[in-house]
């Protein structure tokens, strides 16, 4: 593997009721800075560009430039154009050979479309193939009433069924030599997080499932999330791997500290996972 890069692609802000879940405000009222006005957090877009074996992946694509006029005031993003960050890596948007999506919500698959000056829409990454659980595709294209507010399909997945390469996966996958992909549900119904294992580098970006060390607590969980249970399962799993693998855990949506490595003193934590 000659590299792994954390691409910052911007920030956008959230209900903190709604992101912190079951955790009370009485709590993360004491700890997480907050938007006064309107009660939000800052969450920071953290996608990962992993570079092996003649490809150039790609893991989510961030928010896009699609947003209404509404939504950018109810989000207040700072989005960066994949033009600009990807350059800064060495890369250019038609050297992404494939885009792993960990899920569809709006904040991680906004970028698989963007939107020109000439109001135009076209694949952000034209020469990628986009590794994707059947799942999720299945409930983004046609969700149900609980799920209906989290997918747009028309706006980031409708061309890309038209004129993309979609690689649809059922269950756990190896997409090449190290980079390997495991279902987990929780977040959403598809939900897949990316285990990277090469030599003595070993890695867990989880998307959504453990979004910031916020949520490093095994019973704190999103409002978001369709299946709590599911959540605290794959965040067993994902102590366990880097308690007694030696994983290192990716926060996709962390401000500062976007690695984190699990100290030993939860070895009681990680047992009761068993």
């Amino acid at each position: 593997m000659k590299n792994l890069t954390i691409i910052k692609a911007g920030y956008f802000y959230s209900d903190a009721g709604a992101s912190l879940g079951n955790l009370p405000r009485a709590l993360w009222g004491r700890f997480l800075p907050i938007d006064k006005k309107k009660h939000r957090i800052r969450l920071d877009i953290n996608l990962l560009l992993i570079e092996t074996q003649g490809r150039v992946i790609l893991v989510d694509t961030g928010l896009g430039n699609k947003l209404t006029p509404k939504e950018k005031e109810i989000f207040s993003p700072h989005v960066k154009k994949f033009s600009k960050i990807l350059s800064e890596a060495g890369f250019n948007n038609e050297d992404i050979t494939d885009v792993i999506m960990t899920h569809l919500h709006h904040d991680h698959a906004g970028g698989i479309v963007t939107l020109s000056n000439s109001r135009q829409e076209y694949l952000t990454f034209p020469n990628a193939v986009y590794h994707i659980q059947s799942k999720e595709w299945e409930i983004a294209r046609e969700p149900d009433m609980v799920n209906a507010a989290a997918y747009d399909f028309k706006r980031n997945l409708k061309l890309l069924e038209q004129k993309g390469r979609i690689n649809m996966i059922d269950g756990d996958y190896t997409l090449c030599k190290g980079v390997h992909l495991k279902l987990v549900g929780g977040h959403t119904e598809g939900m897949q997080i990316v285990i990277i294992n090469y030599k003595d580098f070993k890695c867990i970006y989880d998307g959504d499932i453990i979004p910031s060390k916020t949520f490093l607590k095994l019973p704190i969980t999103s409002a978001y999330d369709v299946c709590r249970k599911d959540t605290v399962n794959a965040k067993c799993w994902i102590f366990n791997q880097m308690l007694r693998e030696g994983y290192t855990l990716i926060f996709d949506h962390e401000t500062r500290d976007i690695f984190y490595d699990l100290p030993y003193r939860e070895d009681d934590l990680i047992d009761s996972c068993d």
